[in-house]
């Protein structure tokens, strides 16, 4: 069930009310183009509402992520943000879940959002940021903004970042087949040959095992498998460790630069996330090693991060997720 703060929520008063029950399967919702060019006269245009959604769509058969060992995710969950301004345009932004830990989420934006100018990013992202002191990571919130402002201005996103003169961007950009969970090199090898046919030509492979053995063991069948038809990259996934369940394996230094050189022997394309996303000197000491490009940050929460990791060459390969990092 969707929770809704309103207006009177950024003067104090507590407005939450619980609407029309709601799930991922059957919520569906457009925004008339007409709204984002209505005028509202003298009033400036501000948030005036926001309804958070707690969203989960099942899975056809349970998920392994070869992040949480031995979870069996059973459903794709998100919490989902509808801002809407005084002249109702609305813009959408989602943010993945666990489970429900952003339900208290609204009462905390409330007092930041509420009233706000939704054209005015800058200053939506320096809020979001002032609200993370205080609970959750919210960048995911700032691509509400951006949907807003584009309703009203009539272009898409990407026009808006490419600046005043609006030139498309150049080139395209491929797009691989990321696996999610580990499998025995056989499986894997197979699955790997079914995307080729799908078409791609990029593949990264998950690595997760205690046995330093069993990991070099699934480049080596994989890259029999497909021979030099593909390029290869590969995620250890010891950025973020989660023994939520099962025990997972930590990565040491050694043990990393060791898989970096098993990496190299197989053609493999990237090592990604071999050791903590903030362990940024033991990776610039990896990357001084590996004869493969060493790549992370998926996580690291704010661009702050990221500028000590380019000052300590902690990586070849940045990998920032907007919705983490700091905003579109």
């Amino acid at each position: 069930m969707p929770t809704c703060w309103t207006g009177s929520a950024h003067r104090g008063a507590d407005t939450r009310h619980r609407s029309t029950p709601c799930c991922g399967r059957m919520w569906r919702r457009t925004v008339r183009a007409e709204l984002a060019r209505r005028k509202i006269g003298d009033m400036a245009r501000k948030i005036d509402r926001i309804e958070l959604f707690h969203v989960a769509i099942p899975l056809a058969k349970p998920f392994y992520p070869a992040w949480i060992p031995g979870y069996p995710q059973t459903a794709n969950r998100f919490t989902l943000a509808r801002l809407t301004t005084n002249d109702g345009v609305q813009g959408l932004a989602a943010g993945v879940a666990f489970e429900r830990e952003r339900e208290g989420l609204g009462s905390l934006l409330g007092p930041y959002l509420i009233g706000l100018d939704p054209t005015d990013i800058a200053t939506a992202r320096q809020r979001i940021r002032e609200a993370s002191y205080l609970g959750w990571r919210n960048f995911w919130l700032e691509a509400a903004f951006w949907d807003i402002r584009g309703k009203v201005e009539r272009q898409p996103v990407w026009r808006l970042l490419a600046g005043p003169d609006g030139q498309r961007p150049a080139g395209r950009v491929e797009v691989y087949a990321s696996t999610g969970e580990v499998h025995d090199p056989a499986r894997r090898a197979e699955e790997v040959l079914g995307l080729r046919e799908q078409g791609f030509r990029t593949v990264k492979l998950r690595v997760h095992s205690f046995d330093a053995a069993a990991d070099i063991a699934q480049i080596e069948t994989v890259r029999r498998a497909v021979g030099d038809s593909m390029a290869i990259g590969v995620d250890a996934n010891q950025g973020w460790r989660v023994a939520l369940i099962d025990d997972a394996p930590l990565w040491t230094l050694q043990r990393a630069a060791d898989f970096a050189r098993a990496c190299a022997e197989h053609g493999i394309a990237w090592l990604e996330e071999p050791l903590d996303m903030y362990a940024w000197d033991e990776l610039a000491e990896l990357r001084r090693r590996s004869p493969v490009p060493i790549a992370g940050g998926e996580l690291n929460n704010g661009w702050h991060e990221f500028r000590v990791m380019l000052e300590k060459e902690s990586l070849d390969i940045y990998q920032p997720d907007a919705t983490f990092g700091g905003g579109i």
